[in-house]
C-alpha cells in the first residue's frame, strides 16, 4: 500500500532530498513544506512569512500517487535552488532574479540532480496534460 501524500510525508521527503544533496548550505530559519491548490502551471513555490520562515509549497496535484515521486524531488530541489541564491531565506542573494542565466539549472547539475530534472521534464511532458484532464 503506498503512503499517504499529506504534508508530514512532503516534509520527510525534503528533509531527506536536503541531506543527500544541499547539506553543506546552511538552514538559517524554519522551513516548512505543504502541499497547496491544485495548480496546474505553478508546480512549486517558495515564500517567507511574516516571521521569517521560508515555506515551499507544491502542487496539490502532487498528493496524487500517479505522479511519480521523482516529479516531487525534482521541484522541491528546483525550490531549494531559490532557498540556496537567497531568495527567501535568511542567505545572501547570489543574484538580481531567480531565474536569470540559467542559475537554477547550473545549480541543479552542480549538485548531480540534472537526471532528475531531466527525468520530470520527460514525465510532465508526457502525461501532465492528460494527468490533470483526469484528475
Amino acid at each position: 500500500m503506498a503512503l499517504k501524500r499529506d504534508n508530514l510525508w512532503l516534509t520527510k521527503k525534503a528533509e531527506a532530498l536536503w541531506q543527500q544533496y544541499f547539506n553543506d548550505v546552511p538552514v538559517l530559519n524554519r522551513m516548512y513544506f505543504r502541499f497547496g491548490r491544485k495548480a496546474r502551471v505553478r508546480l512549486g513555490s517558495i515564500k517567507s512569512d511574516q516571521k521569517g520562515n521560508s515555506i515551499i509549497t507544491l502542487s496539490g496535484y502532487f498528493r496524487d500517487t500517479r505522479v511519480p515521486e521523482y516529479v516531487i524531488e525534482a521541484v522541491l530541489a528546483h525550490e531549494f535552488c531559490h532557498y540556496v541564491h537567497g531568495f527567501h531565506s535568511p542567505l545572501k542573494k547570489q543574484c538580481t532574479y531567480p531565474h536569470l542565466g540559467g542559475v537554477v539549472l547550473k545549480e541543479l547539475k552542480k549538485r548531480k540532480l540534472f537526471q532528475l530534472f531531466a527525468l520530470e521534464k520527460e514525465w510532465l511532458n508526457k502525461n501532465w496534460l492528460n494527468f490533470i484532464k483526469e484528475a
